[in-house]
């Protein structure tokens, strides 16, 4: 097996991208987003050797990411001061344009502006769940044990969250690519 350095290297290095936009869903905030990978970076390497080489590294990272944002959001919530709007709070303190462009950056490879407004037009949940189904190609079974959730609702949300997407998106379909609803 590999030295603890190099498995760390090739499992995980090459999600940086991919898990620093999960960190921006999570969090709303760059500075947020960096700290939370980060965070989610020492905890991996840390725990390395419990990682299954035969399982999904994107997967098992992930999940570490969100049980770190979930925890650190359970702390603050006890805290007298702050809660979990804190997270949101960034939002604010950003200027509208560097928030567009930080949102935008995280979908524009993938996506056109009216996807990424449909998209954001999601509520919260549904929207991480679409995005582990649709960006980052989780199947539903890893999807639920990242978002501790289960299986059955899993499968509803994304059912749902794609016929929402159909709708919202039927005028473009037409008009852009010539798709009718009755294709």
């Amino acid at each position: 097996m590999k030295n603890k350095e190099e498995l760390f290297k090739d499992l995980f290095l090459p999600l940086q991208n991919e898990a620093l936009g999960f960190a921006m869903h999570l969090t709303r905030s760059k500075a947020a987003a960096d700290d939370l990978f980060q965070e989610t970076a020492l905890k991996a390497f840390d725990k390395i050797e419990q990682f299954n080489p035969e399982s999904n590294a994107k997967a098992w990272f992930f999940t570490i990411m969100r049980n770190l944002f979930i925890n650190e959001y359970r702390k603050k919530s006890r805290s007298p001061i702050t809660a979990f709007e804190d997270y949101k709070l960034d939002d604010h303190k950003m200027e509208e344009n560097d928030q567009y462009a930080i949102e935008k950056k995280g979908f524009e490879a993938v996506v056109s502006d009216e996807v990424r407004e449909a998209l954001l037009a999601l509520d919260e949940s549904n929207l991480t769940v679409f995005l582990l189904y649709a960006v980052h190609n989780f199947p539903y079974k890893e999807i639920a044990a990242i978002t501790d959730i289960p299986l059955g609702t899993i499968k509803s949300s994304i059912n749902r969250t794609k016929g929402k997407l159909k709708l919202s998106l039927q005028e473009l379909a037409e008009r852009e690519y010539g798709i009718s609803e009755s294709i």
